[in-house]
């Protein structure tokens, strides 16, 4: 999978990562983890190479 997760609380929050574990698995973790919960799925998509998908995306953004 890769990911967007938005909080609710806080729209300028964002995370964009990649799990191989289901989505719900990985929102329960991230509303554990950070400091700040509510998070939700803004876009999921499952695809080959996630981590590849993932480092490509970030890359893109770093030249906006």
């Amino acid at each position: 999978w890769v990911y967007c997760i938005v909080n609710f609380r806080d729209r300028e929050r964002v995370k964009i990562g990649m799990t191989t574990r289901t989505m719900e698995c990985r929102l329960k973790e991230a509303n554990g983890t950070f400091t700040v919960d509510g998070f939700y799925i803004a876009i999921a998509k499952f695809v080959r190479c996630p981590y590849e998908k993932e480092q490509t995306i970030h890359t893109i953004l770093s030249e906006h």
